[in-house]
């Protein structure tokens, strides 16, 4: 029968109303005196025990209350209460019944206040400003790439006027190079990239600089045969399409750093290295002897190097084992790393010397690639020292091998120029197959692109009486049969089995290989892989693509038998 200060001190608080329950910060809150405090714990003693007994005797602690209506004048004061939705069990905290206090009853419904992962969700959501994000960098290069292709196919500069051209691929490379570029020059996208633009724009750069007349060294007559301006449309439409296919296909820098090499790794890498590249180079060795030995480095030995060579692909399967031995090397480390190093110098000399330029450039370039995955950083400087000093050998070569060792001193402030409008010549396979399918020739629809599988099952299977000796199926061979030793071009080939369909078609796959190798782990197995992957497609941009399937083969049996004999030989010894 005790009253209501009664029946509050006989019922049991709900965990959530504890006054003295921490704060965030660790402190404890009290909300009531000490008094009130102690009023309510002899409720909750057990009836047993000896101070349960004192306070039903009346002789418990100051401040206790006895229930009935004695107690009532001393009724201790009423808790505060928590807010309504606070925690969760609100309905609980009000004393059960789900209604607000009697206190709130007229001040309308309380806010409801939501801590922990609600409040956080609430305030990220609250937090949103209220203007779109400004878009980045990557973001406004592509826009601006996408831009300037639709101008370029609506409007192209007229034929005859190669300033206009230059520029126009100039402006389309430089932002190419800025997209792709943008975490490192030493990337495989970005040695792609270089490459491409130095084979199909440099012609067109020296001469909007220095006028048509200063390279007469090779005829450029057929800059002016009326299909200039669309093979640099073409080209424009397959570097954006590789650009953005590597973008996209690489996704975000991940900034991780390369992974060491066990010793079992090296030691396997460095033999099967150094073995093979000395295998390269002894391809090419016989080569040179076969056309005439050193005699070749006295003047016009290139013309004899290369009819020497022509009716054998002995030299550039020489020049491939020799890039991947040094690839296999490189990741060694250590002696194996110098060796390479010098292996590679040596031949890159004599290379020169007798006017050979891409068979250095294409291997040299992977090198630096692979080196820069395997951490070794290439400060810039080098960069801006040696780029211009390769351009001035480049052309110097090109001078000694037409015209003997006399005429160097002559061309050497003209020599960077002529070593650019050299390479660049690339665009004339380009130019040569627009006119052939602009007479009613039809496309191809991939034949060139397959013939080199075709030809291996002729060759097993006899079917067809075998594979030709002379095969016009493939691109390089009805060049050279056509149009002269004028070399090849992914845009060309593209064109010639597809038309503009097929030049982006070919380009994306290319720029999706490319940002694949860049998704790669840098491990020494990985960075050895992406190398041997980049390479053939070097070669590629100034040459066919019959034999890029057969050159990754080779390079990947290698590989794989550098990993096999990794992973065998330890099982090996212990069992041994």
């Amino acid at each position: 029968m005790g009253g209501p200060g009664a029946r509050a001190a006989a019922r049991p608080p709900h965990p959530a109303d504890r006054r003295d329950r921490p704060r965030r910060g660790g402190a404890r809150r009290s909300l009531g005196a000490p008094t009130a405090l102690a009023s309510r714990r002899p409720a909750r003693r057990r009836a047993g025990s000896p101070r349960g007994r004192g306070a039903r005797a009346g002789l418990g602690s100051a401040g206790a209350t006895r229930p009935g209506p004695a107690g009532r004048g001393a009724r201790p004061p009423p808790a505060r209460r928590r807010a309504q939705g606070l925690g969760r069990r609100g309905a609980e905290a009000r004393g059960g019944t789900g209604r607000a206090p009697a206190a709130d009853r007229g001040r309308g419904p309380p806010l409801p206040l939501r801590t922990g992962p609600q409040r956080r969700g609430l305030e990220a959501i609250v937090d949103q400003p209220l203007t779109a994000p400004r878009p980045g960098r990557r973001e406004l290069l592509v826009f601006a790439l996408v831009c300037l292709t639709s101008v370029v196919f609506v409007r192209t500069p007229a034929t005859d006027d190669i300033t206009a051209l230059a520029v126009t691929f100039g402006l389309a490379w430089a932002l190419c190079l800025a997209l792709v570029g943008r975490t490192g020059f030493y990337r495989p996208a970005t040695a792609y990239l270089v490459l491409f633009g130095v084979f199909h724009g440099g012609l067109l750069f020296s001469i909007a600089v220095r006028g048509p007349d200063t390279f007469s060294a090779y005829d450029s007559s057929w800059l002016y045969s009326g299909y200039t301006a669309g093979a640099v449309r073409l080209a424009i439409a397959g570097m954006v399409a590789c650009t953005l296919a590597a973008t996209f296909s690489a996704g975000p820098d991940r900034g991780a750093a390369p992974a060491g090499v066990s010793p079992q790794t090296a030691g396997i890498a460095a033999i099967a290295g150094l073995g093979v590249e000395l295998a390269g180079l002894g391809v090419f060795a016989g080569s040179v002897a076969q056309a005439g030995g050193l005699d070749l480095v006295s003047g016009g030995g290139y013309t004899a190097f290369l009819q020497a060579n022509e009716s054998e692909g002995l030299l550039g399967y020489g020049t491939l084992l020799i890039g991947i031995g040094a690839i296999l090397a490189i990741i060694a480390g250590g002696p194996a790393r110098a060796a390479a190093w010098t292996g590679f110098s040596a031949y890159a000399v004599v290379a020169f010397l007798i006017g050979t330029r891409g068979a250095v450039l294409f291997p040299l370039l992977t090198l630096l690639v692979v080196e820069h995955r395997r951490g070794h950083r290439i400060r810039p400087l080098w960069t801006v020292i040696g780029v211009p000093f390769l351009l001035t050998l480049i052309g110097l070569v090109r001078t000694t091998r037409l015209a003997g060792p006399h005429a160097r001193a002559s061309t050497l402030w003209s020599a960077p120029f002529d070593a650019i409008a050299e390479m660049g010549y690339s665009l004339h396979p380009s130019v040569v197959v627009l006119g052939w399918h602009s007479a009613g020739e039809p496309f191809l629809h991939g034949a060139t692109l397959i013939a080199v599988p075709v030809r291996f099952i002729e060759a097993l299977t006899g079917w067809h009486g075998g594979a030709p000796a002379h095969d016009p199926r493939l691109f390089n061979v009805e060049i050279a049969d056509r149009a002269g030793p004028i070399g090849g071009s992914p845009v060309a080939e593209g064109y010639h089995n597809g038309g503009l369909l097929g030049v982006v078609l070919l380009l994306t796959a290319i720029g999706l290989v490319l940002g694949l190798l860049e998704r790669r782990p840098r491990t020494p197995l990985g960075d050895a892989f992406a190398g041997i992957m980049l390479l053939p497609l070097l070669i590629q941009t100034r040459n066919s693509f019959a034999p890029v399937p057969v050159q990754v083969g080779i390079g990947l049996l290698a590989l794989g038998l550098v990993h096999a004999l990794t992973r065998w030989v330890p099982v090996r010894r212990r069992k041994s």
